[in-house]
């Protein structure tokens, strides 16, 4: 079984606490025309490899 870390980042600048933040940043991705789709994906050798699920579906779309 294989096990990857995988983060997204996005700054923040406003006031308010980390929790305000975190807040921010979760109403962002939830969003249904949310553009948070590039993650960095860390496998267990920590090899960092960048993911963009739009670049990806929009390949395989052309390809059809």
């Amino acid at each position: 079984m294989a096990r990857y870390l995988v983060t997204w980042a996005i700054d923040y600048e406003d006031d308010g606490d980390p929790e305000a933040a975190a807040r921010w940043a979760w109403d962002i991705m939830r969003k249904p025309e949310s553009t948070a789709n590039v993650f960095t994906v860390i496998d267990e050798a920590g090899n960092q490899t960048k993911v963009d699920l739009q670049e990806i579906d929009e390949a395989a779309a052309e390809a059809v």
